[in-house]
């Protein structure tokens, strides 16, 4: 699928919401139940993506896709994504302690589902979105963030590897948060999303972090390369991948995991639906 927008889902709406400084974004909701939040990747809403999000719906909760970047067509649609990421302000990407101006508008979109729904909410970020699920959980109505090997601020020296792409008082109010259990998945040798970034979420939290990293690299068990990066949207846990070996099962694994989270943490109703 190489087009600009993937095939609609059964009983999916469109909405759309605009924050207090007058940005405006598109959101593909579909399902019922409580509210999960799934922030897509530089490939915008690809359907590998949709595919995550079905099993979402699957355990009786409702999906909420933001559209954050413009899904290109063709095989430069990533380069063109990431040159959108790029000149954009709304995405922090070589800065120290500093959260994305874009969790603004998530904060937003997410207080506006809170006040219609009632329900506290689930959020699921991935690459360059992985870091803006922990970000939003600086409010109370959100309870389940879903670290997928963060990607921001860009790796580049220790000091970036480690840095948790918050602002010292969002990482401050997440840490008063006694509450707030975070889940993170990423691969072990994932030089995209580092293992210092882990290691400081581990420091700063303790176990409140519930950390999975998948080993890859050599001597992998698995046979995953150290080039590994997206987990949850890995290609090989997708329908049209015929290959049911111990690296599939392993994936199967750990997104089982991760649904099993949203689902202790906000109390789905699995379906066959």
């Amino acid at each position: 699928m190489t087009g600009s927008t993937p095939p609609p889902v059964y009983g999916e709406r469109i909405v759309h919401h605009t924050d207090p400084l007058g940005r405006r974004h598109a959101v593909r909701v579909a399902g019922e139940g409580p509210p999960i939040i799934v922030i897509h990747e530089l490939a915008g809403i690809s359907p590998m993506l949709l595919e995550f999000a079905r099993r979402v719906r699957e355990r009786g909760f409702t999906t909420h896709l933001p559209k954050l970047i413009t899904r290109g067509n063709g095989p430069a649609r990533v380069l063109l994504a990431g040159w959108q990421v790029c000149i954009s302000a709304e995405f922090t990407k070589l800065a120290r302690g500093k959260t994305s101006p874009i969790v603004g508008w998530l904060r937003s979109y997410a207080a506006s589902v809170h006040a219609d729904t009632g329900s506290d909410i689930g959020v699921v970020g991935m690459c360059l979105t992985g870091g803006f699920a922990l970000a939003m959980a600086v409010d109370a109505h959100i309870v389940a963030p879903v670290v997928a090997h963060p990607s921001l601020p860009l790796g580049i020296g220790s000091a970036l590897q480690s840095d948790l792409g918050l602002s010292p008082s969002d990482l401050a109010a997440i840490k008063r948060r006694s509450d707030l259990t975070v889940k993170g998945v990423r691969f072990s040798c994932d030089f995209v999303a580092p293992e210092r970034r882990f290691d400081r979420l581990q420091e700063e939290l303790g176990d409140r972090f519930l950390r999975t990293d998948v080993p890859s690299g050599r001597g992998s068990r698995f046979g995953f390369s150290r080039w590994e990066h997206s987990v949850l949207n890995n290609d090989r846990i997708q329908p049209t991948n015929p290959n049911h070996d111990t690296a599939r099962a392993e994936l199967e694994r750990v997104v089982g995991d991760v649904l099993d989270f949203l689902e202790i943490r906000l109390g789905g109703q699995s379906s066959s639906t």
